[in-house]
């Protein structure tokens, strides 16, 4: 037979590859499928030998078949993976069949539905591998709700062995109080109602636990349309719920924290948002409710001037909360803040510090501030009262001594110093006092029982205390006849002396 004899159009518009080798392994026809196949021109293959074009090949079970077909007269149809010189890969489905010239081959290029195999085959190993192995509870269930299948860890989730599941139904593992919308939002499901169905529900493990998982259904169907099964996803989710129920208890807690208290307290992220605070932060700030406060840290200096102890103007990087995201920790740091609306002065004492998480980074701030500007105006009264009494005193032309209760002397006036020689270095207390003043041992104790039944005698609180007459030696040894008396001031004494030596002297 001559090429020209088979070059007949209805081969060459074959789908199918078409060529015949003879008995010499040569090349006699291909047609155009078949040349495409091959990778190659024709004339790089008409005469040629077949194993000169495909180097190899004699080791292939395909060089065997086609082998057995020449000598043997045989038959063969196999599916081939042919690897080209440049390492591509082809699948070819080749029927291999005598004829008088030597062997036709026709060949279908499978390729393609080899490549959609073996990736099918690969997503059923995955899926296979995800069913078996992966952290998802997966379980397949019928239209009447019955376990099918289940895969390990959704019998790990449930406490049920796989044979145990599939005598039972969905309902059987379900809380009552969730029965309800789970059937009816899967029946929306299986009637194609929905694409989908999420939702959280709560099971009855096998040892009673109740437990929440994460569900998402499917459903899966045959060519035909018919239902074949619902694939569940179920994630155990136990944990998070629990985390929340804390986090919202956790969150009543400090909310009734919050409202119970009269200090501001503002917690801010890291951006100086406001993402909690009380309701004393808004009377605080003189607003007249939390729904009026700004959340925006920027907001602030808007309607607010705040100046720094020294009475500058604090820019907004040295308020609390800027203070605090950049880590400083500080308490009774003091403010005046001031109403730009109203003028309205006040002062504001604070103790802020950065809010850090498990590594040390900070990722908020937490300050609480207290109005003390009734405080700081009765300090203010208080050190002025006080300066009046030290004035008042220093002045008296009595001898006083002002001692604490703890016995140190934290004040004497100048008619002491004159009157007795004593300074500050020689009796820094009481103790020095009575050793000096008193040098005699017996006359010592007399003195001393004498005032303390006088001190005990009077409030602990605000008490004259009755005066006594007593002799008292001087740094310089002279001897003073004196009437000491006094005023228990809150604990505090407050001794006052009147020097009757010359009377009674006078008096003799």
């Amino acid at each position: 037979m001559s090429e020209d004899s088979y070059l007949r159009p209805d081969l060459d518009n074959l789908l199918e590859g078409f060529q015949i080798i003879d008995f010499d392994w040569k090349y006699l026809y291909l047609n155009n499928i078949a040349q495409i196949q091959s990778h190659l021109e024709k004339k790089e293959l008409f005469g040629k030998r077949f194993d000169e074009v495909w180097h190899g090949i004699e080791e292939t079970e395909l060089y065997m078949l086609i082998k057995n077909c020449l000598e043997n007269r045989t038959a063969h149809h196999l599916e081939n993976e042919f690897i080209y010189p440049d390492k591509t890969i082809g699948w070819f489905d080749l029927s291999i069949q005598p004829v008088p010239e030597g062997v036709l081959i026709l060949s279908v290029d499978i390729t393609e539905r080899k490549h959609v195999e073996l990736e099918l085959r690969d997503s059923e190993s995955k899926f296979r591998k995800i069913y078996e192995e992966g952290p998802l509870g997966l379980a397949m269930v019928n239209k009447e709700f019955r376990f099918l299948a289940a895969n390990n860890t959704f019998c790990k989730i449930t406490g049920y062995t796989e044979s145990e599941l599939q005598k039972l139904t969905f309902k059987e593992i379900t809380k009552d109080e969730d029965i309800e919308d789970n059937i009816m939002s899967i029946t929306k499901l299986i009637n194609g109602e929905i694409p989908v169905y999420k939702t959280e529900k709560r099971y009855i493990r096998k040892d009673g636990l109740i437990i929440w998982g994460a569900l998402t259904v499917t459903s899966n169907y045959n060519q035909d349309g018919q239902l074949l099964y619902n694939l569940a996803i179920v994630e155990d989710i136990t944990g998070r719920k629990q985390a929340e129920e804390d986090l919202r208890e956790n969150r009543a807690y400090l909310n009734a924290a919050l409202a119970s208290m009269t200090d501001a307290v503002f917690i801010s992220n890291l951006k100086g948002d406001f993402i909690e605070f009380n309701d004393a932060f808004a009377t605080f700030h003189r607003f007249r409710s939390k729904e009026e406060c700004s959340k925006t840290l920027s907001d602030y200096p808007d309607f607010l001037n705040v100046y720094l102890r020294e009475g500058e103007i604090a820019p907004l990087d040295m308020w609390a909360v800027p203070r605090a995201l950049r880590g400083e920790v500080a308490t009774n740091e003091e403010y005046i803040l001031q109403r730009k609306d109203t003028g309205e002065k006040w002062i504001g004492s604070y103790n802020f510090s950065p809010i850090r998480d498990q590594n040390g980074a900070i990722f908020g701030s937490v300050v609480v501030g207290r109005d003390v500007t009734e405080t700081k105006l009765a300090e203010k009264a208080l050190r002025e009262s006080e300066e009046k009494f030290r004035l008042l005193l220093e002045n008296l032309p009595l001898p006083v001594i002002y001692s604490n209760g703890e016995g140190v002397v934290v004040f004497r006036n100048d008619q002491f110093l004159k009157t007795f020689g004593y300074t500050e270095t020689d009796i820094p207390t009481i103790k020095e006092w009575w050793e000096k003043a008193y040098p005699d041992p017996a006359y010592r104790k007399t003195v001393i029982e004498s005032r303390a039944a006088a001190v005990s005698g009077a409030d602990s609180v605000y008490s004259d205390l009755k005066g006594n007459e007593y002799r008292i030696t001087c740094k310089n040894g002279t001897v003073l006849t004196v009437v000491i008396s006094g005023i228990r001031i809150r604990g505090n004494l407050l001794a006052t002396f009147y020097d009757i030596t010359e009377r009674k002297k006078l008096k003799k």
